[in-house]
């Protein structure tokens, strides 16, 4: 067919060398040189879900070691990370749609590795539905646009590392037949957005490498627009205005959707690691930026002041505990450092002066590397490294 003699050219040129594609839905496809394995095998899949109902302690930073009474977290779920090449992965990234969570892996290291699960979420039930594992790259970020599903990382093959890769969700399933693939300028894909009939694809490196902000065509990931900006992070939209989280040292810039210009740069403190995750998330007026050892920045949108800062519990200020992700719902975040989940909360009434209030750190046991927060509709989804993946549902009292 000629859609599969397209579909493995753009596989070779990712590193991911697909042989062969089964319109069954449940089936493997696995090629002769391991680089490339589809999983839609629910039941083999479901091995690696641990179904838990224990309570996560909240543990309160007040000398009498009270935990918050407000609201109870419950883990109902845990997802081990898959291996490649005998190599245990690092659950790095999250996107959440609705019952849908796509959850990205890489390895520590120069040496290429990753894997997308996708799964459903249905109450307290958890269901690991369909899985790519990728011999040859590391997938840094994914993004849910409809029936599309955007992974993005860097992979071996080119002078240029980074690249995007599209494939289909279809009943909960991903759909390699009609998969796309493409090239981008820098080290690495860091995070990526969708708006309208375009992606935007952020990468890391200096910007004379082609580390900045990458437009592409939805239909066909062609070359529409790139805007350099050095050590580029993470990227939003809202209203119209593109967000995007820099390092080395900390900047947001805001650029015109429809026109690509940039029309504003807040500084902040933090981020002065190379090479370091970063994200943040918008509400309403504000923006909560995860800044390393700086904890997290809270910008108003508007007018660019900082209005707050979550800054790292002295507990906490270890060489390890930086913060390099926040999710932010209602009045609660959460916020990965390091080891540990910080949760908090705010006057998410007063875009002037929110108040942020740290209310203790999450136990989740030792040795976790906690990597990307995703809170939505009371479930907080944990990317904890080579922990796997953690689903906790918040109750409140």
């Amino acid at each position: 067919m000629k859609i599969l003699k397209i579909i493995k050219l753009f596989c070779l040129m990712a590193g991911f060398a697909l042989i062969g594609c089964s319109e069954e839905e449940d089936s493997q496809t696995n090629n002769q040189n391991g680089d490339l394995v589809v999983n839609n095998n629910s039941e083999d899949l479901s091995v690696r879900i641990l179904v838990t109902s224990d309570t996560v302690d909240v543990i309160s930073d007040d000398s009498n070691g009270k935990t918050e009474k407000t609201f109870t977290l419950i883990k109902t779920s845990e997802i081990s990370s898959p291996e490649v090449n005998g190599e245990t992965l690092m659950a790095n990234s999250l996107d959440m749609r609705n019952s849908l969570i796509a959850v990205s892996y890489n390895l520590r290291g120069d040496v290429y590795g990753g894997a997308v699960d996708l799964m459903v979420l249905s109450g307290d039930n958890l269901k690991l539905t369909s899985q790519v594992v990728a011999g040859n790259a590391d997938v840094n970020a994914t993004y849910f646009d409809g029936s599309r599903l955007y992974l993005a990382g860097a992979a071996t093959g080119s002078d240029s590392t980074a690249y995007i890769y599209q494939l289909i969700v279809k009943d909960n399933k991903l759909v390699t037949e009609s998969a796309m693939f493409s090239w981008l300028g820098g080290h690495t894909a860091t995070g990526l957005v969708e708006e309208g009939k375009y992606i935007y694809v952020t990468t890391g490196d200096n910007e004379t490498t082609g580390g900045g902000l990458h437009t592409r065509s939805q239909n066909d990931l062609s070359f529409s627009s790139y805007k350099p900006l050095h050590d580029a992070r993470w990227v939003d939209i809202k209203d119209k205005k593109i967000y995007v989280q820099q390092g080395t040292p900390g900047n947001l810039s805001v650029i015109e959707l429809d026109d690509n210009s940039q029309i504003q740069q807040f500084g902040f403190t933090g981020l002065n690691t190379p090479e370091s995750k970063s994200t943040f998330d918008i509400s309403g007026d504000l923006i909560f930026l995860a800044s390393g050892y700086d904890g997290v920045q809270i910008i108003n949108r508007n007018t660019g002041a900082t209005v707050g800062q979550i800054a790292i519990p002295e507990e906490d200020s270890s060489v390890d505990m930086v913060s390099n992700s926040v999710t932010v719902e209602g009045n609660k975040i959460f916020i990965s450092n390091g080891e540990s989940v910080i949760a908090a909360q705010f006057d998410n009434k007063n875009a002037a002066n929110p108040n942020p209030v740290i209310l203790g750190t999450l136990d989740l046991g030792d040795h976790q590397s906690i990597n990307h927060v995703r809170f939505r509709s009371n479930r907080l989804v944990v990317a904890s490294g080579l922990g796997g993946v953690k689903i906790i549902k918040l109750v409140n009292k």
